[in-house]
């Protein structure tokens, strides 16, 4: 693709964002566009320790412009509170194009920003020469001087691009480098425009033919829709170093442009403070940071001070330490080796220093030893250490567990406090912890040592006194007849009860004394299965209740009630076996409830006395059913022509019997005849009273009726549809269960009816039923009762 044809792809997407104030986007990254001298961005941002730096200079493009102007190609950036995928959260950007353009989200393939103010493309001459042959734009270049106090430096980096991935290995691969421009290498000569952006553990420059996602992959972060930057790739962090003359002078350019156009933006970060040349780095430790990781002490923790060196020394020389503090060598400190003679050996690249405080009770105050030590072999840097000397703390040890026990297993132990833990015990029995358990069988003196870790010694002792007496029985009990006493014993692993029973060994047993009072002995045996010990408990024994019902009378009628009587005790609670309506829940707790069972019902009660003993009774209430009587009367309905009836009752449920015979008679005969007048007919209420053997009582009634003589009158013949007799109806008196039957001449019943008032008129089935001649058939009862039947036949007129 030409350089033309790259333009007109990328105009659509080219936005000039002319920005010189604070700009801020996605995933918290910050840029600030160069708004200090580059001499501060430098050396507030970027330079670490063991380098001085001078003469920062920052040019747009290769035409040596800088002065006052800020080109908003150059800046700072921090990342926030939020971690972006940059690797680093602050340092210098420099870009080949506005540096606010590197701001994600990645929502560009494209992004480009325009430099500010604009400058010919004249390009970069050490940059070009890395790609001979093209054209640079937007060049920007940071140059300065610097004096290195080690043999290295070095600092972190990461080179990101819009040209990727789609412009890889084309004439638009920008470009970018950091340059030693001149100073000593110290592989032999000087350094000349020496690339130090490499791949690392290789000597190829780090560009986005070289970098990618199938070259050296590794190295290359895919940023495709990223939230942080808007870079389409980017490498991980890299680190650029070069091998120095400590305390010569060296000049670095870093430079970075775009290649063939200025289209598609290229960004350098460079990670703050991470400028450095390595010096010699001192550490403290102590001998025993189990005790302190922070003081010396005396005669107790040795301070060890250790210098190591960025590479190892030529030859033997002397560290020139400078000693200072309150601490007095000889008196209260000695060192290996003596502090005011340290010497590197000659290939070692570290130097050891033990500080020993000497171990002097008297002296309680804290002192100091300062140590100045020259960190550079240039002589202008040093590192101060101030070692502290403490003296042993006071140191104080208690034993506890002085007692009166009876027991084999009994725990001391020794409180330690001050001094300088570990603390490390011994016990006359052996024991090395703080707590031991002892089994003296008679009383016994115990002695501990407790020792620091200083190695102060304290003694202290433990006095165990032997007393047994912890059998216990338990309180002394109350309880009834036939109930179970449950005894409870304590103070031991071992027990035995003197009832007799032989299973009765353990710390719970059941006991039912029948005697006023018992006593029950306990021997125990303690819970080291050495001593033993007796209790005595006595269970007292109370008589039950008695307890009577009485019913009077047991038997009753179905509906009465009855009165039950209980006596013996002070409380009452009543219970049926069938529920029972008016003893629950009113009359429960009387002593003389009354109550009405429906059938035979057991009741019991159960009676507490002032002792809180109980006893129980029961009594059945019986039920006598009601008579039920049964009249029968012979005949009913009766003729007035011969009145007598046989009156009986049929039950056979009662024991005597009263009668009324509704015309001013009566009897008490079971059964008997009744002849009633013969002058008048009419009914007459017969009434029983009836009484079983037991007295219960009921009675019923029944009606008599004295009828006239039976008479029947039959029409032969009836017209329909005319004025009169036009219904064929039967006529008569002292006729009952009357039934009427009509069938025409081929047997078909065509009318009927059991109500002598209605009559047939004549239709069958909604139809006039022609004339013709008619059978009928009459069943009805006379006044004596008797069954009756006549046929014959009608005429059916028209």
């Amino acid at each position: 693709m030409n350089y033309r044809n790259k333009i007109a792809n990328k105009v659509a997407s080219i936005i000039v964002l002319l920005l010189l104030f604070n700009y801020g986007a996605f995933a918290q990254l910050i840029i600030t566009p160069a708004a200090s001298t580059p001499q501060q961005l430098v050396q507030n941002i970027l330079v670490g320790t063991g380098v001085t730096v001078t003469n920062v200079t920052f040019n747009h493009s290769s035409t040596g412009q800088s002065g006052t102007t800020y080109w908003n190609n150059f800046g700072s950036f921090t990342t926030g509170t939020t971690p972006t995928n940059l690797g680093f959260s602050s340092g210098l950007i420099m870009a080949s194009g506005g540096v606010s353009g590197a701001v994600g989200p990645n929502n560009s393939s494209s992004s480009t920003t325009a430099v500010v103010p604009s400058t010919p493309d004249t390009g970069c001459a050490v940059l070009l020469a890395l790609v001979p042959g093209s054209v640079l734009h937007d060049a920007a270049v940071l140059e300065f001087d610097f004096i290195p106090l080690s043999d290295t430096i070095k600092f972190r980096y990461v080179f990101g691009s819009e040209e990727y991935l789609e412009f890889v290995n084309t004439t638009f691969n920008d470009v970018f480098a950091f340059f030693i421009t001149n100073g000593i290498n110290p592989a032999g000569g000087n350094y000349v425009n020496y690339n130090i952006a490499k791949v690392p553990g290789t000597n190829t420059a780090i560009t986005i033919d070289n970098v990618n996602d199938a070259t050296n992959s590794q190295y290359y972060i895919n940023n495709d829709n990223g939230n942080s930057l808007q870079a389409d790739g980017f490498t991980t962090v890299l680190t650029a170093w070069a091998a120095v003359v400590p305390c010569t002078p060296y000049h670095l350019k870093l430079a970075i442009a775009d290649r063939g156009d200025r289209a598609y933006d290229s960004w350098v970060w460079l990670e703050s403070n991470s400028f450095t040349s390595p010096q010699a780095q001192v550490t403290t430790n102590f001998a025993h940071p189990e005790i302190s990781n922070n003081v010396a002490i005396r005669g107790c923790n040795d301070a060890i001070v250790k210098i190591k060196y960025p590479s190892a020394f030529l030859y033997s020389q002397q560290v020139d330490i400078t000693v200072q503090g309150t601490a007095v060598y000889g008196t209260d400190y000695i060192s290996t080796p003596d502090v005011n003679a340290v010497y590197g050996a000659t290939g070692s690249d570290s130097v050891t220093i033990v500080i020993s405080p000497f171990d002097n009770p008297s002296d309680t105050t804290i002192k100091t030893v300062v140590l100045i030590i020259p960190t550079s072999i240039c002589g202008d840097t040093q590192d101060t250490i101030i070692i502290y000397i403490y003296p042993k703390p006071l140191f104080l040890v208690a034993a506890s567990g002085d007692t009166t026990v009876c027991d084999i297993n009994n725990p001391i132990e020794v409180v330690a406090s001050g001094g300088y833990s570990p603390y490390h015990y011994l016990w006359s029995n052996g024991d090395t912890t703080a707590t031991t358990i002892v089994s003296p069988l008679a009383t016994s003196l115990y002695y501990v040592s407790v020792r620091d870790a200083c190695n102060q010694i304290i003694k202290d002792s433990v006095q165990i006194t032997i007393f047994c007496h912890f059998a216990n029985a338990g309180p002394d009990t109350t309880i009834c007849v036939r109930d179970t006493a449950i005894l409870h014993a304590s103070g031991g692993i071992k027990y035995f009860w003197n009832t007799g029973n032989p299973a009765d060994t353990t710390a719970t047993i059941k006991v039912s004394p029948t005697a006023a009072a018992t006593s029950y002995i306990v021997t125990v045996t303690n819970s080291s299965n050495v001593f033993t010990d007796n209790d005595t408990v006595v269970v007292f024994t109370n008589p039950l209740p008695i307890v009577t019902i009485t019913p009077n009378p047991s038997t009753i009628c179905l509906g009465d009630s009855i009165q039950l009587t209980a006596t013996g005790a002070n409380l009452y609670l009543w219970t049926s076996d069938i529920y029972d309506s008016i003893l629950l829940p009113v009359q429960q707790t009387l002593s003389n409830p009354f109550v009405k069972p429906k059938v035979n019902t057991l009741y019991r009660v159960l009676g507490t006395d002032i002792n809180g003993c109980m006893n129980k009774d029961s009594a059945i209430v019986n039920i006598s059913p009601l008579p039920i009587p049964i009249i029968s009367v012979t005949p009913n309905p009766v003729s007035i022509t011969s009145p007598t009836v046989y009156i009986s009752e049929q039950s056979n449920t009662g024991s005597s019997w009263l009668w009324f015979t509704g015309d001013g008679g009566s009897s008490t005969s079971r059964n008997f005849y009744h002849t009633y007048s013969d002058q008048d007919t009419g009914r007459y209420l017969v009434r029983l009273i009836i009484t079983n053997d037991v007295g219960c009582v009921d009675s019923t009634s029944m009606w008599v009726i004295v009828a006239p003589d039976t008479r029947l009158f039959i029409p032969n013949a009836f017209t329909p549809g005319k004025p009169i007799n036009n219904v064929f109806r039967v006529y008569g008196s002292g006729i009952y269960d009357f039934q009427l039957f009509i069938y025409d001449r081929w047997g078909v019943l065509v009318f009927s009816t059991n109500d002598m008032e209605k009559g047939w008129d004549g239709t069958f089935k909604n139809e006039v039923a022609p004339t013709g001649v008619y059978a009928y058939k009459i069943l009805y009862k006379n006044t004596s009762n008797q069954n009756k039947q006549q046929a014959g036949s009608i005429t059916l007129l028209r």
